[in-house]
Parts: structure tokens; sequence; C-alpha cells
């Protein structure tokens, strides 16, 4: 007979045993519903924002998020109901409401993930979990792109524009390329394959810049190869790469190609131009975006007003979106979306500051790969923001929510906190879902995320009043 101790001992086992299979049934619920919903307009099609809000809420629970320190879901909440209260006070009205639903997704899987993500193991298979989405969009979009016979046509994928599918491929290499140099056998041909295909997607998108960036990604992964494993390593990072040029190449040769003259994966990198005239045009946008918000400080010209009141101001180029995330905010939703904004990148940078301090070690490297992978793809997701509109696509942001999720899950505050602040972290978590799935409901136009001040009727008649 068993006594009663050993009765106890196997039912708590067996319920730590369920709530284990439990969160993990809720991660893949988030990757599902982030896969299916890249595959449609990078989740600008149906309902799949509001579909993203509601997956996470599992996970959130499976990790007892609101046992996190209240502020960290209160600064969450700020960002979606922030958009809510421009669309109340400021003149643009509802048009670009949907911008609370793509932020609310983003933040909520941030902060579920930082709750459940607290194991190594997990963060790797989140991290892998990063890596397959990446390859999901570059298969789905190569499919068109060599259906279209041309290789120097620009690879979009269902973003519908070429800089932000270089994006979603950048953040997918980044995690990729730190997982292929520091995890183990297991996860390594996943993270090759990983880097390989998510660089055959950044080259083929044409994204300059992003090139630029995926340059840094491979100096990282070169740096993390040769401290944690010397020579091995500099193997290792060496067949990496070569595998992705050669990707790089193979996908966009006479084999898939036959019918043009010269099929060159970087056709599409040298044939469009000048890249000093983009960045004369991001200059311009930034500037009015910097005049328009110190004109409409504190609730900003109205949401989704960008491009019909940027013809008030001294303008060379015309644009719906400044091609920045934080100028959008100040510019449309002056100091009430600007601070919120503002107080994530901060809180991203302490993640990154508190990740380095001390400096890891070798030991520290290698136990918890998909804890770095998820910083260099944060790294890379928040730099790449700065200077397009990234976060007009639900994809995007969510992509970027899980990999700060994982980055800040080992750096979070895990201290015992009392009930009272745990009822205060729950309620800033339903203001946070309630706001995100509003937005959604009050935009005339959820799924135009690039929707300008035209679309406002009457309110275009008098753009500078």
């Amino acid at each position: 007979m068993a006594t009663v101790p050993t009765m106890i001992t196997s039912s708590w086992r067996a319920h730590h045993m369920r709530r284990d299979v439990f969160g993990w049934a809720a991660f893949a619920l988030v990757v599902i519903v982030a896969l299916l919903s890249a595959r449609n307009n990078a989740g600008l099609e149906w309902l799949w924002p509001v579909v993203g809000v509601v997956s996470i809420i599992p996970l959130y629970i499976a990790g007892r998020a609101w046992r996190l320190p209240w502020w960290i879901h209160a600064a969450g909440a700020a960002i979606p109901v922030s958009v809510l209260m421009v669309g109340l006070t400021a003149d643009g009205g509802w048009f670009g409401a949907a911008r609370a639903t793509r932020y609310g997704w983003g933040v909520l899987a941030a902060i579920a993930l930082m709750a459940w993500a607290t194991t190594p193991k997990r963060r790797v298979v989140v991290a892998s979990g990063v890596i397959v989405l990446a390859l999901d969009q570059y298969v789905t979009a190569w499919f068109p792109w060599w259906g279209g016979g041309d290789p120097a046509r620009l690879m979009t994928g269902t973003f519908g524009w070429h800089n932000q599918l270089a994006a979603y491929c950048l953040i997918g290499a980044a995690v990729a390329m730190v997982m292929a140099m520091l995890a183990k056998r297991t996860v390594v041909l996943l993270a090759v394959l990983g880097f390989a295909l998510s660089t055959a997607g950044v080259v083929a998108s044409g994204s300059r810049s992003t090139l630029a960036l995926l340059a840094v990604v491979a100096i990282v992964g070169l740096a993390l190869a040769v401290f944690t494993r010397g020579v091995r390593g500099l193997g290792r990072w060496v067949v990496t790469c070569a595998l992705a040029i050669g990707t790089t190449f193979l996908m966009a040769s006479a084999i898939f190609f036959p019918n043009a003259s010269e099929a060159a994966p970087f056709d599409a990198v040298v044939g469009r131009g000048s890249g000093a005239s983009s960045w004369v045009a991001r200059l311009d946008h930034w500037r009015v975006a910097l005049e328009m918000g110190a004109e409409y400080w504190l609730t900003g010209s109205g949401l989704a007003t960008y491009g019909l009141r940027s013809q008030c101001f001294d303008r060379q180029y015309y644009t719906s979106n400044p091609h920045n995330e934080w100028l959008l905010a100040w510019s449309e939703g002056g100091l009430i979306m600007l601070l919120p904004m503002l107080v994530l990148f901060v809180g991203a940078v302490m993640v990154a500051v508190r990740s380095v301090r001390p400096i890891p070690g070798r030991v520290r490297l290698l136990a918890d790969p998909g804890r770095w992978a998820a910083l260099l793809g944060l790294v890379m997701a928040l730099g790449h923001v700065a200077f397009d509109f990234d976060w007009a696509y639900p994809s995007l942001v969510v992509i970027a929510g899980i990999v700060a999720g994982i980055a800040a899950a080992p750096v979070v505050s895990r201290r015992p906190r009392g009930t009272r602040w745990h009822l205060i972290a729950l309620l800033a978590a339903v203001a946070l879902v309630t706001a995100s799935l509003a937005g959604f409901m009050l935009d005339p136009l959820p799924h135009e995320s690039l929707q300008n001040g035209d679309l406002q009727g009457a309110a275009a008649a008098a753009p500078c009043a």
C-alpha cells in the first residue's frame, strides 16, 4: 500500500506533467496561428489579428504570467490603449485603430513567453519555432517567384512589399545563425537550413539595408563560433555561410529559371537604382514626422493621417507612413502614443544590457543558445523597424514579440509578490486584450494597415485646417 507521502508526491508529479503538456500545446497553438496568419497577407487577411491575440491567452495562463511584475503588464497595455485614446481624441477618428490589435498581439506574445520560456530547453524550442516561421515564409514566397520566371523580379511573399519580407527573413536568419553556432547537434541542422533559406530570402528581396544587417548577423555568428568552439567553431561557421551562399545562388539559378539569360540572385539588389535616393526620401519622411509631431504634440495628427497631413509641410516625397515606428507614433499620436513606444524601446535596451552584464563566458553562451539567438533577433527586429514600416504587418509584430519574450525571460525578476500585485497584473492584461480586440472592431478598414487620410472622406477636404 502506498504511503501518504508517496501519494502526495505522485499527485504533485501528475499535476506538473499536465501543466507541462498544456504549456507545450499552448505554445504550439501560438506558432500555428502565427504561421497561418503569415500565409494570409502577412496577417492582414480575415480576422487573423484577432485570432492571434486570442491564441496567446492559453500560453499566458500556462506560464502564469500574472506573476510577472505588474509594471510589465501596465507598460504593455499602454501601447494598444494609447492607440484607442488617439482615435477617441484626435481628428482622424477610428481609421487605423486596428494598429492596436497588431501591437497587442506582439506585446501579449512577449509577456506570455517571458513567463513560460523559463528554461533553456523551452527557449531552444521557441527559437526553433521562429526558424520554422521564417522557413515557411520563404517557401511560401519562393513558389510564386519561381512561377513568374524572372529571377530579378523582387520577391515580396505574402507581405506585398520586399523590405518586409526581408525583415521577416532577417529575424529568422539572426536566430538561426546563433543557434547554428551554439546549439547542440539535434538543432543545428534546422538552424543551418534556416539560415541558408533566410539568407536566400533576404538577397532575393532586393533589400540592401537588410542585406547590410545580415552581414552584421554573420559577423556576430563568427565571433560566437570562434569564442565558444575555437577552430571547430570557425569550421562550423564557414560551412554554414557556404551553404547559405550556395543555396542563394541555387534558388535563383537557371535550374529554376531556364528562360532567364542571367539568373543571378543579386540582380534584384543591383537593379533597383540608387540606394542613396531611398535614404534621401526617408530623411524627408522623418523630418516631416518630427515637424508634424511638434505641431500636434499631445494627441498627434490622428491615426492614419500622416500621408494626408504631410502635404501641410514642406515635403519632397509622398508616403502614408514615415518608415519609422517611433516617428509614426509621434506624428500621428503625439506624446500619448510616443511615450508607451519609448518605454518599449527602453525595455528592449535594458534586456540587452542586463543580458551581457557580466559579459557571458563560453559555458554561459553554450548553456542557453535560444536566449542569445533571440537577443540577436530582437536587435535586428528593432534595428530594421527604425527605417521601415514593418509593424504595419501583424506577422512582423508577432515574430518580434516572440523573440522579445525569449530574450527577456531570463532577465525579468521573479521575486515572490502578493495577491494584490497579481490582481493588478491581471487587470492590466485584461485591458491589454480588450483594447487590442476593440481596435480591430472600431477600425472601418482593419485590413488596410497603410491606408492614408484620403480614405477618411470629409477629413480630406481640409487636411491643413
